[in-house]
């Protein structure tokens, strides 16, 4: 703490160095403002973004938030992407299935009936759609081994429709905080032009009474 205090200091004495008082106070606090809360973003996005999945297949399926987190997470244990996942959700509702851990433990145990390649992979089409290569290793597992890892998912990954609502109001406040820095980011812009631009018209006169003296000289 008492590093990051010395450092604002220190960045203060800069700008004040350069800068009208004000407008250098302006920005040593702006800056500060702006870092925090590009950190809290940070730490927020990726939770944000997995909410955003989890409700996407629970629409999509008309399943719970709580069943599409565990297909979600079982998926990717078998770096099966969101996005197969969705096409996956869609594909299984063509079928009139609900894309839920079950459901995948009875597909897997239907394929590993089937003992024609080329039938199992229209097998796979059908049921999950495009990319089926991908689906072929959470396949071979069984259902057993399947139900047993869908149980096994820890509890923190688990959203309920309560998180999920929540980390949609949290994108929301982010997107306004974004709108905000934006605006600070206009509010130093106009800080600092009037300086800017004095420094530059007094370089330029220096620049011109350079050349008058060389020409005169």
């Amino acid at each position: 703490a008492k590093k990051v205090k010395g450092g604002l200091s220190d960045l203060g004495k800069t700008f004040s160095s350069v800068l009208p008082a004000g407008t250098a106070q302006f920005l040593t606090l702006g800056g500060a403002i702006t870092w925090v809360g590009v950190s809290m973003m940070d730490a927020l996005k990726g939770q944000i973004a997995y909410a955003n999945n989890v409700r996407e297949i629970a629409m999509i399926s008309q399943t719970s938030t709580e069943e599409a987190s565990r297909f979600i997470q079982v998926l990717d244990d078998y770096k099966l992407t969101t996005a197969d996942a969705t096409t996956a959700t869609r594909a299984l509702k063509e079928q009139g299935l609900v894309p839920t851990i079950d459901t995948l433990a009875n597909l897997s145990d239907a394929f590993l009936a089937i003992q024609d390649p080329a039938e199992r992979m229209k097998f796979v089409q059908e049921n999950l759609g495009r990319g089926g290569t991908k689906w072929i290793e959470i396949l071979n597992k069984g259902s057993a081994a399947l139900r047993a890892q869908g149980d096994g998912i820890s509890k923190s990954l688990i959203l309920t429709q309560r998180m999920v609502d929540e980390s949609r109001k949290a994108e929301m406040a982010m997107d306004q905080w974004g709108d905000a820095v934006t605006g600070l980011k206009t509010a130093f812009a106009v800080q600092l032009l009037p300086s800017l631009t004095a420094v530059l018209n007094k370089e330029n006169d220096l620049i011109r009474a350079r050349i008058m003296a060389k020409e005169a000289g």
